[in-house]
Protein backbone atom coordinates (compact mmCIF):
# COMPACT_ATOMS: atom_id res chain seq x y z
CA UNK A 1 0.00 0.00 0.00
CA UNK A 2 1.18 3.53 -0.80
CA UNK A 3 -1.52 5.46 1.06
CA UNK A 4 -3.56 4.75 4.17
CA UNK A 5 -6.77 6.80 4.44
CA UNK A 6 -8.29 7.05 7.91
CA UNK A 7 -11.85 8.08 8.73
CA UNK A 8 -13.34 8.67 12.17
CA UNK A 9 -17.07 8.02 11.80
CA UNK A 10 -20.41 8.22 13.57
CA UNK A 11 -23.67 7.48 11.75
CA UNK A 12 -22.51 8.28 8.22
CA UNK A 13 -25.10 6.29 6.24
CA UNK A 14 -26.86 9.42 4.95
CA UNK A 15 -23.61 11.33 4.47
CA UNK A 16 -23.36 11.61 0.69
CA UNK A 17 -19.80 12.95 0.71
CA UNK A 18 -18.65 9.99 2.82
CA UNK A 19 -20.27 7.50 0.46
CA UNK A 20 -18.81 9.23 -2.58
CA UNK A 21 -15.37 9.34 -0.97
CA UNK A 22 -15.40 5.61 -0.31
CA UNK A 23 -16.54 4.95 -3.87
CA UNK A 24 -13.62 6.99 -5.17
CA UNK A 25 -10.95 5.62 -2.84
CA UNK A 26 -11.96 1.98 -3.32
CA UNK A 27 -10.99 2.26 -7.01
CA UNK A 28 -7.29 2.46 -6.14
CA UNK A 29 -5.49 -0.76 -5.24
CA UNK A 30 -2.70 1.27 -3.64
CA UNK A 31 -5.10 2.81 -1.10
CA UNK A 32 -5.80 1.25 2.27
CA UNK A 33 -9.11 2.50 3.75
CA UNK A 34 -9.47 2.42 7.53
CA UNK A 35 -12.68 3.38 9.31
CA UNK A 36 -12.77 3.74 13.10
CA UNK A 37 -16.37 4.07 14.24
CA UNK A 38 -18.00 5.16 17.47
CA UNK A 39 -20.85 2.62 17.64
CA UNK A 40 -22.96 3.93 14.81
CA UNK A 41 -26.61 2.88 14.92
CA UNK A 42 -27.09 3.00 11.14
CA UNK A 43 -25.46 1.10 8.25
CA UNK A 44 -22.02 2.70 8.47
CA UNK A 45 -20.38 -0.69 9.07
CA UNK A 46 -22.11 -2.23 6.04
CA UNK A 47 -20.98 0.69 3.88
CA UNK A 48 -17.41 0.19 5.11
CA UNK A 49 -17.56 -3.51 4.28
CA UNK A 50 -18.81 -2.82 0.76
CA UNK A 51 -15.80 -0.53 0.23
CA UNK A 52 -13.39 -3.26 1.42
CA UNK A 53 -12.32 -1.02 4.27
CA UNK A 54 -10.72 -2.09 7.52
CA UNK A 55 -13.44 -1.41 10.09
CA UNK A 56 -12.94 -1.03 13.82
CA UNK A 57 -15.41 -0.17 16.56
CA UNK A 58 -14.03 2.24 19.10
CA UNK A 59 -15.13 2.91 22.66
CA UNK A 60 -13.79 6.48 22.47
CA UNK A 61 -16.06 9.49 22.00
CA UNK A 62 -13.00 11.52 20.96
CA UNK A 63 -12.45 11.99 17.23
CA UNK A 64 -8.74 12.50 17.80
CA UNK A 65 -8.36 9.23 19.67
CA UNK A 66 -10.24 7.37 16.96
CA UNK A 67 -7.95 8.83 14.31
CA UNK A 68 -4.97 7.66 16.34
CA UNK A 69 -6.46 4.17 16.56
CA UNK A 70 -6.72 4.23 12.78
CA UNK A 71 -3.10 5.32 12.47
CA UNK A 72 -1.97 2.32 14.53
CA UNK A 73 -3.90 0.03 12.16
CA UNK A 74 -2.38 1.60 9.05
CA UNK A 75 0.54 0.21 7.04
CA UNK A 76 1.35 2.75 4.30
CA UNK A 77 4.24 5.26 4.43
CA UNK A 78 1.84 8.15 3.73
CA UNK A 79 -1.25 8.72 5.88
CA UNK A 80 -4.34 10.74 4.96
CA UNK A 81 -6.62 11.75 7.83
CA UNK A 82 -9.86 12.21 5.89
CA UNK A 83 -12.84 14.17 7.21
CA UNK A 84 -16.00 12.06 6.74
CA UNK A 85 -17.91 15.10 5.48
CA UNK A 86 -15.29 16.09 2.91
CA UNK A 87 -14.61 14.78 -0.57
CA UNK A 88 -11.35 15.02 -2.50
CA UNK A 89 -10.86 15.31 -6.23
CA UNK A 90 -9.66 12.13 -7.91
CA UNK A 91 -6.68 14.08 -9.24
CA UNK A 92 -5.78 15.01 -5.66
CA UNK A 93 -5.76 11.38 -4.53
CA UNK A 94 -3.65 10.45 -7.56
CA UNK A 95 -1.21 13.24 -6.74
CA UNK A 96 -0.68 11.77 -3.28
CA UNK A 97 -0.08 8.34 -4.79
CA UNK A 98 2.50 9.65 -7.26
CA UNK A 99 4.39 12.13 -5.07
CA UNK A 100 7.55 11.04 -3.28
CA UNK A 101 8.63 14.18 -1.44
CA UNK A 102 5.55 15.20 0.54
CA UNK A 103 5.91 15.66 4.30
CA UNK A 104 2.65 16.99 5.65
CA UNK A 105 -0.13 19.45 4.91
CA UNK A 106 -3.64 19.45 3.53
CA UNK A 107 -5.86 20.18 0.56
CA UNK A 108 -7.52 23.46 -0.39
CA UNK A 109 -10.79 23.98 1.44
CA UNK A 110 -14.11 24.65 -0.30
CA UNK A 111 -17.69 24.39 0.97
CA UNK A 112 -20.25 22.39 -0.98
CA UNK A 113 -22.71 25.31 -1.09
CA UNK A 114 -20.69 28.50 -0.63
CA UNK A 115 -22.19 31.87 0.22
CA UNK A 116 -20.23 35.09 0.61
CA UNK A 117 -19.51 34.25 4.25
CA UNK A 118 -18.54 30.66 3.54
CA UNK A 119 -16.39 31.64 0.58
CA UNK A 120 -14.52 34.08 2.83
CA UNK A 121 -14.19 31.35 5.48
CA UNK A 122 -12.57 29.03 2.94
CA UNK A 123 -10.30 31.81 1.66
CA UNK A 124 -9.12 32.54 5.20
CA UNK A 125 -8.67 28.83 5.94
CA UNK A 126 -6.48 28.40 2.87
CA UNK A 127 -4.51 31.62 2.61
CA UNK A 128 -4.08 32.62 6.23
CA UNK A 129 -4.55 29.73 8.61
CA UNK A 130 -2.99 27.08 6.35
CA UNK A 131 -0.42 28.99 4.27
CA UNK A 132 0.79 31.45 6.91
CA UNK A 133 0.07 29.83 10.28
CA UNK A 134 0.47 26.23 9.04
CA UNK A 135 -2.67 25.08 10.85
CA UNK A 136 -4.91 22.68 8.94
CA UNK A 137 -8.34 21.65 10.14
CA UNK A 138 -9.47 18.11 9.42
CA UNK A 139 -11.84 19.28 6.69
CA UNK A 140 -8.75 20.13 4.64
CA UNK A 141 -8.00 16.39 4.83
CA UNK A 142 -4.57 16.25 6.47
CA UNK A 143 -1.81 14.15 4.91
CA UNK A 144 1.41 13.24 6.71
CA UNK A 145 4.21 10.73 6.49
CA UNK A 146 4.14 7.84 8.92
CA UNK A 147 7.53 8.84 10.30
CA UNK A 148 6.38 12.35 11.21
CA UNK A 149 3.31 11.07 13.03
CA UNK A 150 5.52 8.68 14.96
CA UNK A 151 7.88 11.51 15.88
CA UNK A 152 5.07 13.46 17.53
CA UNK A 153 3.79 10.40 19.39
CA UNK A 154 0.75 9.68 17.24
CA UNK A 155 -2.37 11.68 16.52
CA UNK A 156 -3.44 13.79 19.53
CA UNK A 157 -6.34 12.36 21.54
CA UNK A 158 -7.99 15.73 22.16
CA UNK A 159 -11.80 15.84 22.03
CA UNK A 160 -11.79 19.08 20.03
CA UNK A 161 -9.11 21.04 18.13
CA UNK A 162 -7.13 17.84 17.74
CA UNK A 163 -6.37 18.99 14.19
CA UNK A 164 -4.91 22.23 15.54
CA UNK A 165 -2.80 20.29 18.02
CA UNK A 166 -1.38 17.96 15.37
CA UNK A 167 -0.59 20.95 13.13
CA UNK A 168 1.21 22.81 15.91
CA UNK A 169 3.35 19.76 16.61
CA UNK A 170 4.12 19.01 12.98
CA UNK A 171 5.02 22.57 12.00
CA UNK A 172 7.74 22.54 14.65
CA UNK A 173 9.60 19.75 12.87
CA UNK A 174 8.79 20.11 9.16
CA UNK A 175 7.32 22.66 6.72
CA UNK A 176 3.76 22.11 5.52
CA UNK A 177 2.37 22.26 1.99
CA UNK A 178 -1.19 23.13 1.01
CA UNK A 179 -2.14 21.30 -2.15
CA UNK A 180 -4.27 23.19 -4.65
CA UNK A 181 -6.51 20.19 -5.23
CA UNK A 182 -9.81 20.76 -3.47
CA UNK A 183 -11.36 19.24 -0.39
CA UNK A 184 -15.07 19.94 -0.77
CA UNK A 185 -16.66 20.04 2.67
CA UNK A 186 -20.23 19.90 3.91
CA UNK A 187 -21.72 23.14 5.21
CA UNK A 188 -24.23 21.25 7.38
CA UNK A 189 -23.26 23.07 10.60
CA UNK A 190 -23.84 26.45 8.97
CA UNK A 191 -27.09 25.34 7.36
CA UNK A 192 -28.44 23.86 10.58
CA UNK A 193 -27.35 26.53 13.05
CA UNK A 194 -27.43 29.52 10.72
CA UNK A 195 -24.34 30.91 9.02
CA UNK A 196 -23.57 33.82 11.32
CA UNK A 197 -24.46 31.93 14.49
CA UNK A 198 -22.12 29.09 13.52
CA UNK A 199 -19.38 31.52 12.48
CA UNK A 200 -19.59 33.27 15.86
CA UNK A 201 -19.62 29.93 17.68
CA UNK A 202 -16.47 28.91 15.82
CA UNK A 203 -14.67 32.03 17.01
CA UNK A 204 -15.89 31.53 20.59
CA UNK A 205 -14.56 27.97 20.49
CA UNK A 206 -11.16 29.25 19.35
CA UNK A 207 -11.00 31.69 22.26
CA UNK A 208 -11.97 28.90 24.66
CA UNK A 209 -9.25 26.71 23.20
CA UNK A 210 -6.53 29.31 23.77
CA UNK A 211 -7.88 29.91 27.28
CA UNK A 212 -7.56 26.15 27.85
CA UNK A 213 -11.21 25.63 28.75
CA UNK A 214 -12.12 21.98 29.46
CA UNK A 215 -12.18 20.08 26.15
CA UNK A 216 -15.22 17.97 26.92
CA UNK A 217 -17.21 21.05 27.86
CA UNK A 218 -16.19 22.80 24.63
CA UNK A 219 -16.99 19.78 22.50
CA UNK A 220 -20.39 19.31 24.13
CA UNK A 221 -21.28 22.91 23.27
CA UNK A 222 -19.94 22.57 19.73
CA UNK A 223 -21.82 19.34 19.04
CA UNK A 224 -25.08 20.43 20.71
CA UNK A 225 -28.06 19.32 18.63
CA UNK A 226 -25.91 17.83 15.86
CA UNK A 227 -23.67 15.08 17.30
CA UNK A 228 -21.66 14.92 14.08
CA UNK A 229 -18.23 14.05 15.49
CA UNK A 230 -19.17 12.91 18.99
CA UNK A 231 -22.27 11.82 20.86
CA UNK A 232 -23.66 13.69 23.89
Amino acid sequence: MKLSVIFSTFNEEKNQLFNESLELLSKYQEVEIIIVDYHSTDKTSEIATSANAIFKLSSSNSRGERLDEGFHLSTAPLILFHHPRSKLEASGVEYLLKSKDLLWGGFSHKFDSPSDLLSFTSWYSNNVRADIREIFYLDHCIYCTRNLIKRIGGFPHDSIFEDTEVSLKLRNIAPSKRLHYQSMTSSIRFKTNGEWRQAILNQVMKVCYYLKIDQERMNKIYEFGLNLNSKY
